[in-house]
């Protein structure tokens, strides 16, 4: 049983992770687009 819950306690947080990772990654495409921007581009990107 706490395994199971564990299991989908994690995909949740797999879910959620994946949706959030995908919309920074859009807002660093957008950001890169400027290049006055650059240099807050490459501190974000290793996060």
């Amino acid at each position: 049983m706490q395994v199971k819950s564990n299991s989908l306690k994690l995909r949740i947080t797999n879910y959620f992770h994946h949706r959030a990772t995908s919309t920074i990654a859009r807002a660093i495409s957008a950001v890169a687009a400027s290049p006055s921007n650059a240099n807050i581009t490459t501190h974000i990107i290793p996060n």
